[in-house]
């Protein structure tokens, strides 16, 4: 691009948001949940039965959320099922199942079948933990 003769300039950086591990990744997201707040982040086949959302809380296609608390700052991928929970400033990837839970600053991968507490949560995908 340069040697046709685009001109480059530096730009400003106002905040470095990482994701070199789980902590910097959830406040990464914490941030990028408040830039995009005012944005619909339900989707509207996302059913709610009994829960309570705290915004800004991000479901995907088919979420099912039952007698749970969910936020602020959580996003849940699609196909996820929530029962009987509560769960604040996490990522909870796709087609996720979490059952009897109560957990915070939490990430959770693809395809895991979680049911238990714990107070800070970091499990990969395919993954089944049962307290």
């Amino acid at each position: 691009m340069k040697n046709k003769g685009t001109k480059f300039r530096t730009g400003q950086v106002e905040e470095w948001l990482d994701c070199g591990n789980k902590d910097v990744t959830v406040q990464t997201h914490q941030r990028y949940l408040d830039f995009i707040q005012d944005q619909d982040l339900i989707s509207p086949s996302a059913q709610t039965e009994n829960t309570v959302l705290i915004p800004p809380v991000y479901l995907g296609d088919q979420v099912q959320l039952r007698n749970a608390v969910v936020g602020p700052y959580v996003s849940i991928g699609n196909g996820c099922v929530i029962e009987d929970s509560v769960i604040k400033n996490s990522i909870i990837q796709e087609n996720t199942e979490i059952k009897n839970a109560i957990f915070a600053n939490s990430m959770v991968g693809n395809y895991v079948r979680f049911e238990g507490s714990v107070k800070d949560l970091s499990i990969g995908d395919y993954n089944q933990w049962h307290d």
